[in-house]
């Protein structure tokens, strides 16, 4: 299958090994992307391997799928246009789908309208920890707590990018949580009892806790901090004696992920991901519309802290 790559970032070194390499799919990108990608370390030998077209247009009029690693209001734009060209069979996507659950919810019921095939970059299944949520949650008799604290990019580097603005798609919540509330949905989890984000400017969600729960279902106690000077990804539950445990301390999510030889450690999941793509073996639309569900439940319940300027920030308590 010709498959197309828009996004020269993650598009690049995420999506093009798993798809070229792992998948062993032919790939064509725009000629715009050739020296970004010719330069970089990890991929910069592929090169020569991928088919080059002259524009994005010409690029899309040769694609039989699309990944599409852009912003997410980017991504709403592409995935409309892409709708109508009928060379296109399949998208890949990446999260969050659109930069808020309405336009997400409308989104998914155009591209599912159109019975084009895709799937969305939702990849925290395909971890160790992920996966042994998936089949434990039900067997479960404590609550859950997860924790990740982490500095972002963007706070490190005192970047006003996208990921930064909660308009745009971006913040705690919307962009990094959303790979949470995902997996959580696929479990069954369809209830939000509280939720609060926390920054310290206006459009930002640097802090995101909430807890989740669902019928048959332990409470799920969130914490999510993207602007801390702590590194720590947390999967525990509360004491359950004689029952199923759940005990995962990790420096992030994709901490026990096997890197595939110079590439992302992230890319063996998408590999994954996009094989199931491939295979016809994809997550069901029923599954993202409940995500997407969950995602529009939370926020609807979610209120906004403002927080005072920090210099550095650690674990705070679970609960």
């Amino acid at each position: 299958m010709r498959v197309a790559i828009l996004g020269s970032g993650f598009g690049l070194y995420g999506y093009l090994p798993a798809i070229a390499v792992g998948c062993r799919q032919h790939v064509v990108l725009p000629e715009r992307y050739r020296e970004r990608m010719r330069l970089r370390a990890d991929v910069g030998d592929l090169t020569d391997s991928v088919e080059w077209a002259a524009s994005d247009d010409a690029m899309l009029e040769r694609a039989e799928a699309l990944v599409i690693s852009q912003r997410p209001a980017d991504q709403v734009d592409r995935v409309r246009d892409c709708l109508c060209r009928q060379s296109i069979a399949g998208l890949i996507l990446e999260k969050p789908l659109a930069p808020d659950p309405a336009q997400a919810i409308r989104l998914l019921e155009e591209i599912e309208g159109s019975r084009k095939r895709f799937c969305i970059g939702y990849v925290f299944r395909y971890t160790e920890w992920g996966g042994t949520l998936l089949s434990l949650a039900r067997n479960l008799t404590g609550n859950i707590h997860i924790d990740w604290y982490f500095r972002a990019h963007h706070y490190a580097v005192g970047a006003k990018n996208w990921k930064r603005r909660m308009s745009t798609g971006g913040g705690a919540l919307r962009f990094y949580g959303i790979q949470l509330i995902a997996l959580l949905a696929e479990v069954g989890y369809n209830q939000t009892v509280s939720s609060c984000i926390g920054a310290e400017a206006p459009d930002e969600a640097e802090t995101w806790r909430a807890v989740i729960t669902g019928t048959g279902l332990p409470e799920c106690h969130i914490n999510v901090d993207t602007n801390s000077a702590d590194k720590l990804f947390r999967v525990g539950m509360e004491h359950a004696p004689g029952g199923k445990r759940l005990s995962f301390m990790l420096l992030d999510p994709f901490d026990t992920a096997e890197a595939e030889g110079r590439f992302d450690a992230r890319v063996a999941m998408l590999t994954e991901h996009c094989q199931s793509f491939f295979q016809k073996r994809s997550t069901t639309g029923d599954s993202y519309a409940r995500s997407i569900t969950l995602w529009h439940e939370i926020e609807a319940k979610t209120r906004l802290e403002r927080r005072p300027s920090r210099s550095v920030s650690g674990p705070a308590s679970s609960s």
